[in-house]
Parts: C-alpha cells; structure tokens; sequence
C-alpha cells in the first residue's frame, strides 16, 4: 500500500489526523462515518477498505454468515485472565485503569476516553459496566456493587485526557466542552456549581463541582 510504505513523516501524519477531525468536528462527532473522515488527497477509500465493513447485500449476496463468539463460550473475564496468566499475562500492578478490574482495559492509553461520555449520556461509568458482569456471574451482590460505585466516586480519567488533549492538540477546557455537548438533559440537574442526578442509585454520592468551566 503506497500510503504505508511513504508516511515517514511526522508533518504528513498530523495533517492527516487533524483533517480527519475537522470533519468529525463539523458533522459534530455523530452520524455519518467516522473512517470516511480520514479519506483525502493523502489517504484514498482504497486505502482504507480493510476497515470498511461490506454492505449486508454483499454478504447475503456471497452467503457469508457471521459468528458471534459468545453463542458457544460465556464471556467472563475472570475465566479469560486466568487462562491468559497461565500463559504468562499479568495484571496491571498499579490497579484498574478504568473500571474496577486491573487486568481489563490495560493497554491503552485512550481507553477512558472512549467510555469517559457514557457518564454524560447516560450517568454510568465503566465500572457500572464490570461490576454488572460480577453480579451476572453470581460473584458479587447488588448491594457490595453499590458500596463499590460509592466508593469509586468521582472518575474522570484527568491522566488520559490531558494525554488525549495533548495527542489530538486541542486543551482540557475545550475536550469538557465538547463533551458537555452530550450531556443528557433528561437525567442530569444543574444545582450550584455541580451536575447531579435526581433518584440515583448510590443515594450519597459525592457529586464533584466543575473542574473545568
């Protein structure tokens, strides 16, 4: 692929990643799709095609059926990293990196950031999302999951952003006010100098005050 064997530059790559976002940025962030952003001058649709999924008529057309491992296995990742660490994974010594689970989630730098607006939307962390697995799997009451989200807290992911803010070049101010963009008006409260949530599961939760204005 020409575009992979010519990009040594440094320039090259910024101009294309900022590209890609001015046009996420203009279609605010939602609809359309976002590989067809990074399509320009220096990246060609041809380019791209391995990350474009084929059309559903094109799979019907070629008889082609997808299989979604989890038919045949229960997903659970305590059963995934304990295979894993018999062949030589290890947790990550410095705890969870989102969520409560320190073996999940532990090789990316922008993994927070991905979940980080779930709370803006809907008023739920990645935590929520784990901590409803142990309860599926039976390892975990509903109450010790409540007691574990109380004591969580507050958990934005302040590291990741200022490194995401820094990777994308843009400052923390404007990431919170992008993000802001997407807070839910159905569920969210405006009191003072905080956002909270009116009949919210954890009934003591310390709603913080704006970092960020």
């Amino acid at each position: 692929m020409e575009f992979l064997q010519s990009t040594d530059s440094d320039e090259r790559r910024q101009r294309i990643a900022e590209a890609a976002y001015l046009r996420a940025e203009k279609r605010g962030f939602k609809d359309g799709d976002p590989i067809a952003d990074w399509i320009d001058a220096d990246l060609s649709a041809q380019d791209l095609a391995p990350y474009f999924l084929p059309a559903d008529e094109e799979l019907e057309g070629r008889q082609i059926k997808a299989l979604f491992l989890g038919w045949y296995f229960r997903w659970d990742p305590q059963n995934s990293f304990r295979i894993a660490s018999a062949h030589g994974f290890k947790a990550r010594a410095e705890g969870a990196r989102v969520g409560h689970l320190n073996y999940v989630n532990i090789d990316d730098d922008f993994i927070a950031i991905h979940h980080h607006p779930k709370w803006h939307k809907y008023g739920i962390t990645r935590t929520w999302d784990t901590l409803s697995i142990e309860i599926r799997m039976g390892r975990m009451t509903r109450e010790q999951a409540i007691a574990n989200l109380r004591a969580a807290g507050d958990e934005t992911p302040w590291r990741d952003i200022e490194r995401f803010c820094d990777y994308v070049g843009i400052t923390v101010p404007e990431y919170f006010e992008i993000v802001e963009g997407f807070r839910n008006p159905k569920i969210w409260t405006r009191r003072g100098d905080r956002w909270v949530i009116d009949g919210f599961l954890v009934d003591d939760f310390a709603w913080p005050a704006d970092s960020v204005l």
